[in-house]
């Protein structure tokens, strides 16, 4: 039986962060989907806006003293999450106090020093700290500028603690652009942690079912798997290529991995391909209902690719009636032939009218067949070989197009090659990126760009991105492309 590790992780922050806090939330609901942790660890997100969380805030109670009766505190936890930036937030009850006697800046506060204390005690939790290095705008001219200068002088005095008296860092500070690369920050972070801290003890763990002291046991017979067999017991023989001999008596379990010949680099690398497909299929066929309804806390799960109804929209071409006139026709279809037949296609729709919801479920169905599973029937035939490339325009944006960027595909290529390795939570990423690459090239892919809308104008950003676009498109020939935006 596959031994679970239930990891309860704590999130610390006030509330000028709160797009971070929802990105943290989603990093941690994936956790346990990431192929590397998959059916080894289960997450319990320790946070006061965790949907079905259940933390009452009862009259007469400070949000804080309700959040600590209600919540396990960050010292009962295994990993705590602090996240600042311009805030330290809302100061505590006179009866909250350090144990020299001062107040506490705020609860924020309260959590880290819970955490910390037991840290310096138990080494238990650890503790990732995280902060906001974008400026800070003030103006003296708006109200409540004195309460954000207030609270933006807590933060500064807050991390200046960290300080020896010989000005060398006590404690370890993970600073970071923008909420797009806390994302990316604290998914590497977190798995590298998991994996170093709760799962890893420095051998692979082999079970023991041998009885106590086992008897001497002769085996005298050959087991013959072909290259790479195992004999045992006395005189026994392995005749096959590069097998392994065990004489004498022999006892307890022996594990052995026996490999004939050289490894294939090609199937390693597109072994890890197969990790990276499963884990995008896993993520975009997951249905957050949890934020609707807390029974789906409690492990029920509805998948997408059980519940997704086709999507249909207007097709509008140009019809030429005339060299110097032209009508725009229109011809309602399902958006999944609208792309069987198309190179490139645009996909414009209203907030809620399904065009994530496509990209997930197509995206999702072509990595679980990229990852070996078996194909769902209604993907057209001229596109269900291909390779699902999935970029988040707003994120891609935040990433690798800041102000007067000059356009180049590369950023693109860039996007994917991070995206690879965080989802296999490797650094050294490039062969593996170079082979998705040569498959691309010899299958082609579907990319999918989603919600250009989301990319600022301001600074070109958006009219650089959609020229790195076009120069991938001009320098993929064999791929298609969906971009989605509203009108």
């Amino acid at each position: 039986m596959t031994n679970i590790t239930h990891l309860r992780i704590f999130l610390a922050s006030p509330g000028d962060v709160s797009q971070e806090r929802q990105l943290a939330l989603k990093v941690l609901d994936e956790l346990p989907y990431d192929p590397a942790f998959s059916e080894k660890i289960s997450v319990r997100t320790v946070a006061w806006d965790k949907p079905g969380a259940g933390t009452p805030m009862l009259a007469g109670m400070t949000p804080q003293q309700a959040i600590a009766e209600g919540l396990p505190k960050p010292s009962e936890c295994d990993i705590v999450i602090v996240i600042l930036w311009s805030r330290m937030g809302t100061p505590l009850p006179p009866e909250y106090a350090k144990p020299d006697g001062r107040p506490y800046l705020s609860g924020t506060e309260w959590e880290y020093c819970d955490a910390k204390q037991a840290w310096d005690r138990h080494k238990k939790p650890v503790i990732l700290l995280y902060r906001r290095t974008e400026e800070v705008l003030l103006n003296p001219a708006k109200p409540g500028f004195k309460e954000k200068w207030e609270q933006w002088e807590k933060v500064q005095a807050f991390f200046e603690a960290f300080r020896n008296s010989d000005g060398s860092i006590s404690s370890g500070v993970n600073d970071y652009a923008d909420p797009a690369q806390f994302e990316k920050d604290l998914s590497l972070h977190l798995r590298s942690v998991i994996h170093d801290q709760f799962l890893s003890s420095g051998q692979e763990t082999i079970p023991d079912t041998a009885v106590a002291d086992p008897p001497s046991t002769v085996v005298n017979r050959v087991v013959n798997l072909g290259d790479g067999s195992v004999a045992l017991g006395n005189h026994a023989v392995a005749a096959s290529n590069g097998s392994i001999a065990i004489g004498g008596n022999v006892g307890g379990n022996i594990i052995k991995n026996v490999y004939s010949g050289t490894p294939d680099p090609t199937a390693e690398l597109d072994e890890k391909l197969t990790h990276y497909f499963d884990n995008l299929a896993n993520e975009c066929g997951r249905l957050p209902l949890e934020a609707i309804d807390s029974k789906f806390l409690d492990g029920q799960e509805v998948r997408l690719p059980n519940i997704y109804v086709p999507l249909h929209a207007l097709r509008r071409t140009i019809k030429q009636e005339q060299p110097q006139t032209s009508q725009e026709e229109e011809k309602r279809l399902p958006v999944l032939d609208a792309l069987a037949k198309e190179r490139r296609a645009v996909l414009l729709g209203e907030p809620g009218s399904g065009k994530t919801v496509l990209v997930n479920y197509l995206a999702g169905c072509l990595a679980k067949a990229a990852a070996g599973g078996e194909a769902i029937a209604d993907i057209p035939e001229t596109i269900k070989h291909l390779l699902p490339i999935r970029l988040i325009l707003r994120e891609v944006a935040a990433a690798y197009f800041p102000h007067s960027v000059k356009a180049q595909d590369g950023l693109l290529w860039q996007a994917v090659r991070d995206d690879l390795s965080k989802r296999l939570r490797i650094s050294q990423i490039d062969e593996v990126f170079n082979r998705l690459q040569t498959r691309i090239r010899q299958t082609g892919a579907l990319f999918f760009l989603d919600g250009l809308d989301e990319v600022p104008e301001s600074g070109g950003r958006r009219k650089a991105l959609l020229e790195s676009v076009r120069q991938l498109v001009d320098n993929c020939k064999n791929c298609r492309f969906l971009v989605t935006a509203r009108p």
